[in-house]
C-alpha cells in the first residue's frame, strides 16, 4: 500500500489532535457511539453486525463525556513515553510499548468500518438487551488538517464485569406513555481502550491510509477475531508441514491448537517464519536431549507425535525457541525473541 506523505498516521499527531478538541477541532454533533455483535454461524465463518447510539441531541452528555475518556485515556498512553514498533503475533514485550498494524491487515475491521456509515439498526442506551450478545464497542470521530481528511475509530473488547454495574445508571422514556424509568444495569463505557485505528485519505492525491496502534493486544485481537484468522491461515498451508507430521498428527496439532488464541497465532507465526523446514529427525533428537525434552516422541519415520500434553513443547521446537547462549552455554526457553 501506497504511504501518504506526511505524519498524520503518527500516534503523537493523533495525541495532539485529540489535545485540541476543546479548540473547536471537533463538533460534538459528529462524535459517534457503536456496539458491535459477533455472530458464529454453524460454518464456523464470522459476522457483525454493528449498532449505532443516538443521545440527547440538546445537551450531549454522553459525547461529553466520550471525549473526556479519549483525552484522558491517550493522555496516560502518551505520558508513558511508549516505543511504537510493528505489530508481531507471538512476540511480547518486557518495555513500554505500542504495537502498530495496517488497517487493512486487521480482521474484519473494513467490513466494521463500512457498517458504521451504513445507517445501522439504532440500539437504546438504556435498553442493552436490544443486543443479545455485545462483542464490543467502537468511537469513531473525524480528523482532518490541510493535508489528510479520515476518521479515528477507538475500539473497545466488551466486558460484562466492567461495563455493567449499579453504581452509574440511565434515564429511559416510555415513548407511549412518557413515563421516566431508571434503568439500574445500565450500560457504562470503560476508562481505557485496547486500541485507536485511523482511517485517512491525503487531499492531494485520494489514496487512503491507515494505522492501528495497539494498547492491550489480547483484548483486540479477541475483538477482531485474530485467532479465527489464524486459524483459516494454518489450514490453508498446512500441507507445508508435511515434512516434520504424518496427515494425522498435523490434524491433530490443529485441533489442539485451534480453539486457544495463543496456541493458533503460535502456530500460524511457525509456518510463516518457516525455520521448522530446517529440522531433520537428527537435530529433533538432539534438542529433545539437550534441553531434556522427556515429552517430545518421534515415530518410526522421524516424525513428531503430537499429544495433548506436549502441543508447546511441539510449537516451540519448530518455531525455535529453545536456544543456547554463545556467552554462558546456558540453555532458555525462550518466550519472545527478535531476529537481529
Amino acid at each position: 500500500m501506497e504511504k501518504l506523505s506526511n505524519n498524520s498516521l503518527e500516534f503523537n499527531y493523533i495525541y495532539d489532535y485529540i489535545n485540541n478538541m476543546d479548540n473547536g477541532a471537533i463538533d460534538l454533533n459528529d462524535v459517534r457511539l457503536f456496539f458491535i455483535e459477533r455472530i458464529k454461524d454453524k460454518d464456523e465463518s464470522i459476522r457483525y453486525i454493528v449498532y449505532r447510539t443516538e443521545s440527547n441531541p440538546k445537551n450531549k452528555t454522553i459525547e461529553k463525556e466520550i471525549v473526556k475518556i479519549i483525552k484522558k485515556s491517550i493522555h496516560n498512553i502518551h505520558s508513558k513515553e511508549p516505543q511504537t514498533i510493528p505489530y508481531e503475533p507471538s512476540l511480547t514485550y518486557d518495555k513500554n510499548c505500542i504495537e502498530s498494524l495496517a488497517y487493512n491487515e486487521i480482521p474484519n475491521f473494513e467490513d466494521i468500518y463500512h457498517k458504521t456509515f451504513e445507517n445501522p439498526e439504532i440500539v437504546s442506551l438504556g435498553y442493552v438487551e436490544d443486543i443479545d450478545n455485545i462483542w464490543g464497542y467502537l468511537i469513531r470521530i473525524p480528523i482532518s488538517n490541510d493535508e489528510i481528511k479520515g476518521h479515528l475509530f477507538f475500539v473497545k473488547k466488551y466486558s460484562i464485569q466492567k461495563l455493567l454495574g449499579k453504581s452509574k445508571f440511565i434515564v429511559g422514556i416510555d415513548s407511549s406513555s412518557g413515563r421516566c424509568d431508571v434503568i439500574n444495569d445500565a450500560l457504562t463505557l470503560d476508562r481505557t481502550f485496547d486500541g485507536v485505528i485511523i482511517i485517512c485519505k491525503s487531499k492531494s492525491n485520494d489514496i487512503t491510509n491507515g494505522l492501528a496502534y495497539i494498547f492491550n493486544k489480547s483484548s483486540f485481537e479477541l475483538l477482531f477475531s485474530f485467532n479465527e484468522s489464524y486459524k483459516k491461515e494454518v489450514i490453508s498451508r498446512k500441507n507445508e508441514l508435511i515434512d516434520i507430521f504424518d496427515s494425522e498428527e498435523m490434524e491433530l496439532l490443529i485441533d489442539k491448537t485451534k480453539g486457544d488464541l495463543k496456541k493458533i497465532k503460535k502456530l500460524a507465526d511457525v509456518i510463516r517464519c518457516g525455520y521448522y523446514t530446517q529440522l531433520t529427525p537428527e537435530k529433533i533428537d538432539n534438542i529433545k536431549n539437550e534441553f531434556n525434552l522427556k515429552d517430545l516422541e518421534l515415530d518410526e519415520n522421524g516424525k513428531i507425535i503430537v499429544s495433548s500434553s506436549n502441543v508447546w513443547t511441539v510449537l516451540k521446537v519448530l518455531h525455535d525457541d529453545y536456544l543456547k547462549s554463545s556467552l554462558t552455554n546456558n540453555k532458555y526457553e525462550v518466550h519472545s525473541k527478535k531476529k537481529s
